[in-house]
């Protein structure tokens, strides 16, 4: 029997209707944004990293492709691939360490220090992705196409991570050659000393836990912004971590080519004394262990519903 035109259009009302902004089944998405390290190197807080003018000259990226899978209106699985650059640099506390009044301030120590990073990261990640006001399907906010949503889930990532290289006379070499540090293990880390940190691992594990709001554009397309902050296991994305070592370790554990770049390396004080023959002592703190490094992603994301129906989500 066919229905008549009133009742038909019932539950036929296209795109428009915002009860049909999330069809069960399958989007592609793709995100691009800001992307932060949470380190030993850089500002302590997030308003001195964020409120430097520095930090925006030397802006990094994120990006990726991920495919969801719809499950319910509220609720989604989705999987993601990303790649970006993460930087940190301890010159941003460079305008608060000149106005401190004693050398033990944490901007002072963090600027003398003088450590940079950038690093390479492949990611991957499977989330769940909530949508908190669609359970209820009688409320009028879960009719809306502006949606909050929140995302926690699992992930894997691989850093590759660099900072730059003058040598020691300071006529030699050049400053902002970017050199990778993994292999040099410049806080010793898996060599066989008493002491010794565990062996970094460029591979490692990671929560994603974010917060979004998108909006349903059409029948088949939306967008939203996202905040996406990773919880990591390691204290060695940016190479920096414990104690500062004896000169004699190095050349112990090192091949005879890379001994001389690791001590530069590892201290780059006198670059900001001055004194090229400055060095911190072994055993001094170089950074803190007890907090793991983490990083994060403001981003925008556009995806595309594959699946659509002409009906209203809740039959």
């Amino acid at each position: 029997m066919t229905l008549p035109a009133q009742a038909q259009r019932k539950y036929d009302r296209g795109w428009m209707e915002p009860e049909l902004s999330e069809p069960i089944g399958w989007s592609l998405g793709m995100t691009v944004g800001l992307s932060d390290l949470w380190g030993d190197v850089g500002t302590k807080s997030p308003i001195d990293h964020y409120a430097n003018s520095e930090y925006w000259n030397n802006t990094r990226f994120m990006g990726g492709v991920y495919a969801r899978y719809a499950f319910h209106p509220a609720i989604s699985a989705r999987a993601s691939a990303s790649f970006g650059t993460l930087y940190a640099n301890d010159n941003w506390n460079k305008n608060k360490a000149e106005k401190a009044d004693k050398l033990s301030d944490d901007y002072v120590q963090r600027y003398l220090r003088n450590q940079d990073v950038r690093s390479f990261v492949w990611e991957g990640t499977l989330m769940a992705e909530v949508m908190p006001f669609r359970f209820e399907n009688t409320s009028a906010m879960a009719r809306k196409r502006m949606q909050p949503y929140v995302m926690a889930g699992i992930g894997i990532f691989n850093h590759r991570s660099q900072t730059t290289w003058k040598s020691r006379p300071a006529n030699t070499g050049g400053y902002g050659q970017w050199r990778d540090i993994y292999d040099l293990h410049l806080e010793g880390d898996g060599w066989k000393f008493n002491g010794a940190p565990a062996l970094a691992s460029r591979w490692n594990m990671a929560i994603p836990l974010g917060l979004g709001l998108r909006w349903d554009v059409g029948h088949n397309v939306g967008i939203g912004f996202e905040y996406l902050y990773r919880v990591t296991f390691t204290d060695y994305i940016d190479g920096v971590s414990d104690k500062y070592l004896p000169a004699e370790y190095y050349a112990a554990q090192l091949p005879a080519d890379k001994v001389g770049m690791a001590m530069d390396l590892v201290d780059k004080s006198w670059l900001i004394t001055g004194k090229e023959t400055y060095r911190h002592a072994a055993g001094e703190l170089r950074g803190d262990k007890s907090n793991n490094d983490h990083y994060s992603t403001l981003s925008i994301n556009i995806f595309y519903k594959i699946n659509t129906r002409r009906k209203p989500w809740w039959f």
